[in-house]
């Protein structure tokens, strides 16, 4: 796991901080040390005032879990991550016509699947707009959408974000299907139904050698496993296609052990 991988699609604004007892540095020193409080001078609201930003960790209540405070001018937020390596600190704008930068930390775990909580600053109040553990990657071109990243398996999920000022939120929008564009070859035949309702109409049998493509993913199914455990994975439904143009969706579960190409990763 690197660095990179967790932060490389934030859009970052160049600013100056320190570490208590030490010069300042670029935005390039990204990772800072879990016993050092880091504080940030930067204008993140549209006062056009610079801002005094504290992030510290004054606390380990256990192996990996730390306490961690956030203090912008006078006023404090506190809160927890469970599972914490080293931390990472930057700011963001999500929404570039509303003149707020936006406060990221982020606690680097054992995993790709780091912690992260995301603040604003609103009439002098910190917010707490998100807070986000199963993600790896974020991005935002300042629209006012935030794009996350979640590992699927074999592809990646990308959720999307409004930042709504009005309730200090970073809302969910509701998407029904997610593209995707992976190829596969069939090994196994199974088949492809015409909705996504198990003993629905046949649109095809597939054939071992024929070439598909998965192009939307239906993550929306939760079932439960043979020993009673929710299993919200591979009940999901995948619309494929055919090399002769058909479509049909298939539970994961009836046909990923039964073509070759899936390349899984966790």
């Amino acid at each position: 796991m690197t660095l990179y991988k967790i932060i490389f699609s934030l859009s970052i604004f160049t600013f100056f901080l320190s570490s208590i007892g030490q010069s300042y540095y670029s935005l390039d020193s990204r990772i800072y040390k879990l016993s050092a409080d880091t504080t940030i001078k930067a204008g993140i609201d549209p006062d056009k005032k610079i801002e005094i930003i504290n992030v510290s960790f004054p606390n380990l209540r256990g192996s990996s879990i730390y306490d961690f405070v956030l203090t912008v001018e006078n006023d404090t937020a506190k809160g927890v991550f469970e599972m914490m390596d080293d931390a990472v600190v930057q700011l963001t704008d999500i929404d570039n016509t509303d003149g707020f930068i936006e406060i990221v930390i982020t606690a680097l775990g054992p995993s790709d699947m780091n912690d992260h909580k995301i603040f604003g600053y609103r009439g002098n109040k910190i917010v707490k707009l998100g807070d986000f553990s199963q993600y790896f990657g974020f991005s935002s071109n300042g629209d006012g959408i935030l794009k996350a990243e979640e590992w699927m398996g074999f592809w990646t999920k990308t959720e999307l974000f409004k930042l709504d000022n009005e309730y200090n939120k970073l809302l969910l929008i509701p998407q029904e299907t997610y593209s995707l564009e992976i190829d596969a070859v069939v090994t196994t035949p199974f088949n492809i139904l015409r909705e996504r309702i198990n003993g629905s109409n046949i649109v095809k049998t597939l054939q071992p050698g024929m070439k598909i493509k998965l192009i939307e993913a239906d993550t929306s199914p939760i079932c439960l496993t043979d020993r009673g455990y929710v299993d919200d994975f591979n009940c999901d439904w995948y619309l494929i296609k055919t090399e002769d143009g058909k479509t049909g969706w298939a539970r994961l579960e009836t046909f990923r052990d039964l073509v070759d190409g899936l390349i899984w990763a966790g």
